[in-house]
């Protein structure tokens, strides 16, 4: 799994179409592009921790899985960082 940090998953998110909502002291929430809705339950939106040059790779992981769960494949998100 490639490592990545804060910079470079907002990039990615907004790329794929996310739209920043609003911001809280330690993390920015994003809804997903219309017509994609996530296929866990009440998980309609992507916090993202910021301000981390890298994240470790469980969260690497964990982050591209929530993007997945809306819908788009891992080649198109690994395109995207």
């Amino acid at each position: 799994m490639k490592v990545f940090g804060s910079r470079k998953l907002i990039k990615c998110v907004k790329e794929l179409g996310f739209i920043f909502k609003r911001q809280t002291s330690s993390h920015q929430i994003f809804h997903p592009p219309k017509g994609r809705k996530s296929t866990m339950l009440n998980k309609n939106i992507l916090p993202i921790q910021v301000g981390r040059n890298t994240y470790d790779s469980n969260a690497c992981s964990r982050y591209v899985g929530q993007i997945k769960s809306f819908g788009f494949t891992k080649k198109e998100i690994e395109e995207n960082l």
